[in-house]
């Protein structure tokens, strides 16, 4: 009975702690964080090689060879990097191996989502996350969200 007690407290514990959360200032892609004006990432990135103005879904986003960076309201919303020079503050990029994200960010919360299987790190002090999808055991893309 005390076994089964003591599981009961120490499980919701040991499922947490996987859940580690990341400072939000490391919630960030190639140099560019949520909240940066556009011309800051003009700053970082250089001129985009193609900018997408929607003004109907008050949508803008820079694309990149690398990075697609979203806006909302003149400031970085969401961030998807598929190339090897997009990489976290920790220096996880796309193509890197998983078991170098369980390294540098412990385990992730896994996600099957419409589009596949993502692992996912939540932020600690904003609502986004950095949701990692995979191809086979390699990085294939990092995004950060938000929730709006």
């Amino acid at each position: 009975m005390r076994i089964l007690v003591l599981t009961a407290l120490l499980l919701p514990a040991a499922v947490w702690a996987q859940d580690a959360p990341i400072p939000g200032g490391e919630l960030s892609l190639a140099g560019v964080a949520v909240g940066d004006p556009p011309g800051r990432v003009r700053a970082l990135l250089g001129e985009p090689h193609r900018v997408i103005d929607d003004p109907a879904r008050l949508a803008l986003r820079y694309e990149y060879p690398e990075l697609t960076v979203s806006f909302s309201e003149n400031e970085v919303s969401a961030l998807h990097a598929t190339g090897p020079r997009a990489c976290t503050p920790r220096r996880l990029c796309p193509g890197d191996p998983l078991d170098r994200m369980r390294t540098l960010y412990g385990e992730p919360r896994i996600a099957d989502r419409a589009g596949g299987r993502v692992y996912e790190y939540y932020g600690s002090e904003v609502y986004c996350w950095l949701r990692i999808a995979a191809a086979g055991d390699t990085v294939a893309s990092i995004a950060v969200d938000c929730q709006p």
